[in-house]
């Protein structure tokens, strides 16, 4: 049965280098959503922004929750993977 395993160890970890990226590129991409509605709400000083610019703020929020709760789940996945990997190989 070992003998089916089809397991590639590289196109897990390469997959898991790609989580990482993926979780900072997010972070940094609501970040500055955030900093440019932060400007616009101080520079345009209009009541018709606070819902708009409250519904991007929830929206970012949602999606870094997203992202965090998602993270850790894949990456322990990904850990368990090599350490099977490791524990087949060292057999």
């Amino acid at each position: 049965m070992a003998r089916e395993v089809d397991f590639d160890m590289e196109a897990i970890l390469q997959f898991w280098r790609e989580l990482q990226e993926f979780s900072v590129a997010t972070e940094d991409i609501v970040q500055r959503m955030n900093d440019a509605l932060s400007i616009v709400r101080e520079t345009w000083q209009d009541e018709k922004i606070d819902k708009p610019s409250a519904a991007v703020l929830e929206a970012n929020e949602r999606m870094m929750r997203m992202v965090r709760d998602l993270c850790p789940l894949l990456e322990d996945f990904l850990r368990r993977q090599n350490q099977w990997a490791d524990n087949y190989t060292s057999i």
